[in-house]
Order: structure tokens, then C-alpha cells, then sequence
């Protein structure tokens, strides 16, 4: 299965058809030139007729309308270039000082027979006098003080060689570009920075675009406007945040604090009673102390007495002998 995949995939690769690539629709610039891009594919057995020197033809209306242009011959109704190389299947045309109708245009290739054929489809050009405004990117901003901003502006550009101005309203770095999106249609991009501050909240903000004409001059200003939003910078935030934590933390320890305060005075009396306790209780035993120590030594004291007394009363017999001594008597 695979393989027949590659195989179907390689015969479309190798077998061509008449083809033909470019925008649908262009925006023009009356007075200005049109620079149409195009590509075109031939069949594989008509590539040996496109090494000679083909011409590049564009018709109006219909694949069979009246010429405006034909690159063999400047004597036709529009001038242009082509700007594109036929040999290389580049069919890129410019028509100079486009003044024609709003229409469509279809691409002919013409070279030595049987190199001819009128390739469909065409291109639709619509022209103004007044362009378009400009593309803003984004349409709206909000962001915070003191950041930085990135705005875009672009606006089509069908004459790379008359390229058209881009203008901000406000001041900041600014840088263009030219880009080729995917359709092929030439776009100039201005890209402004700036840094955000509060005199530019609910300001406009606009991008102006001019082009140039082809016989000098340009044409009327058009702009887009856009609007900012500046919030307050972030650590404003932050301070305030921080000032109702604060509130809200001391309304907390506050509301701590009451809550506690019985259980305070609660203690305080408890221990107050329990003072008072230990206090008469140290009294009752200082008391009884001082009263036991009293009677204890009342005691010892008598008792210590008592002997010294006995010993001071003299014996009958220690007397009698002590007298019968004195008397020369022997003792018996």
C-alpha cells in the first residue's frame, strides 16, 4: 500500500497541467502602480517550446477580453513590467500608473506555436482613491504601569516601488518591515515600544498611513485607533495588600487579647487565694514551731536542773563523818 502511495504521489509530481498561481484579489491605489504576483505551470511536453523568448499578456473581463498589456509590445493601453522571468514560470507583472477599471485580469502566455494559452484564474484589482486604514495589533491593551508595550501597525503595499508611510500618534522606538504573506501581496509593518504610564490610560492611540502617486503627491491620511488601559503598578497593589493583612492581623491578636483577658484574671485571682493559702499556712507553722521550741527548752532545762540540786543537798552520813573528823574521832 505504501508503495502505491509514492506512486501516485510521483505522477502527480511528473505530470503537469497548465496552471496558474496568483492572488485573488488586489487592493490598488488609483494613480499608483500594481505589482501583480504570479506563477504559472505548463504541460511536461511543452517545456521545449519555453526556451524561446515568450511574451506575458494580460486581458480584462475574460480569458478572451481586450489586451492592457503585452510585454512584446509597449504600445499597449496600461504600461508595465514584467518583472517576473518566463523561463523560470515567473509571470510577476507591474503596471505602471494603474488608472483601469475595477475588474478581473487573467495572465496569457504566448511563445512560439503551440506555446499559447489563457490561463484561468484571473485576478480581481480594486482600486480607490482613498485606501484602506491600517491593521492595529492588538485592537485593545491593558496592562500594567511601567510595562513595556509592543503595538503593530500594517498596510498593504501593491507598489513595492512607491511604498506606502506608517506614522504613530504617540512617541516611541519604532521599526519597519516589509513581508510577504502567503498570498504573495507585499505588506509594510511598523512596530512601535513604548513604556506604559498612567498619562497614557483611556488614551487613543492611532496609526496614520499616506501613499505615493506615481506623478508626485500622495493621497489623503487614513488611520486606525486603538485604546490603552493603564492599571496601577504592582507593588502599589502589594502595599495595600500588605496594609490589610496588617489590619486584619491586629484586629486578630486583638481579638486574641480580649478573648484571653478572663482567663487572666481568672489565674491572677487563683493565684492570689493560693498566696494567701501558703502564706497562713507558713504563719500556723512558724506558730507551732516557736511554741514546740519554747516548751523544749523549758524542759531540758528543768532537766538540767535537777541533778545540780541533788548534788548541792549534803548526806547525813558524808555530814556526820566530816563532823566526827573534826572531832578526832575515827571515823566508824
Amino acid at each position: 500500500m505504501p508503495w502505491v502511495v509514492l506512486i501516485f504521489m510521483m505522477q502527480g509530481a511528473l505530470c503537469s497541467e497548465w496552471s496558474v498561481w496568483m492572488p485573488q484579489r488586489i487592493p490598488a491605489v488609483r494613480g499608483s502602480c500594481v505589482l501583480i504576483p504570479c506563477r504559472f505551470e505548463i504541460p511536461d511536453e511543452y517545456k521545449s517550446d519555453l526556451t524561446s523568448s515568450p511574451s506575458a499578456i494580460w486581458r480584462r473581463g475574460s480569458m478572451n477580453g481586450p489586451y492592457i498589456f503585452n510585454s512584446a509590445d509597449h504600445k499597449t493601453f496600461t504600461q508595465g513590467t514584467l518583472e517576473g522571468d518566463l523561463l523560470q514560470k515567473n509571470c510577476t507583472t507591474k503596471l505602471q500608473d494603474f488608472t483601469g477599471v475595477n475588474d478581473t485580469y487573467f495572465f496569457r502566455l504566448e511563445g512560439p506555436n503551440p506555446l499559447k494559452y489563457n490561463f484561468n484564474p484571473g485576478v480581481q484589482i480594486i482600486q480607490t482613491d482613498t485606501p484602506p486604514g491600517p491593521k492595529l495589533f492588538p485592537e485593545m491593551v491593558l496592562v500594567p504601569e511601567g510595562k513595556e508595550v509592543v503595538l503593530s501597525c500594517s498596510a498593504p503595499a501593491p507598489c513595492p516601488s512607491l511604498p506606502p508611510s506608517l506614522s504613530w500618534s504617540i512617541g516611541g522606538r519604532e521599526q519597519h518591515s516589509m513581508n510577504t504573506p502567503a498570498d504573495g501581496l507585499l505588506t509594510l509593518t511598523s512596530t512601535l515600544t513604548f513604556t506604559a504610564s498612567p498619562s497614557h490610560h483611556g488614551s487613543g492611540v492611532s496609526c496614520s498611513v499616506q501613499y505615493p502617486l506615481t506623478t508626485g503627491g500622495t493621497t489623503e491620511k487614513v488611520q486606525s485607533s486603538m485604546t490603552i488601559s493603564v492599571s496601577e503598578m504592582k507593588n502599589k497593589d502589594i502595599r495595600s495588600c500588605s496594609t490589610l493583612g496588617l489590619y486584619i492581623l491586629c484586629g486578630v491578636m486583638m481579638s486574641l487579647c480580649l478573648l484571653s483577658l478572663p482567663l487572666v484574671v481568672f489565674t491572677f485571682r487563683s493565684l492570689s487565694r493560693r498566696l494567701t493559702q501558703v502564706e497562713l499556712l507558713l504563719t500556723n507553722t512558724n506558730s507551732i514551731y516557736t511554741s514546740l521550741k519554747m516548751s523544749s527548752m523549758s524542759s531540758d532545762y528543768d532537766q538540767l536542773q535537777a541533778p545540780r540540786s541533788s548534788a548541792s543537798v549534803e548526806s547525813p552520813y558524808e555530814n556526820r563523818v566530816v563532823q566526827e573528823t573534826r572531832r578526832g574521832r575515827p571515823a566508824p
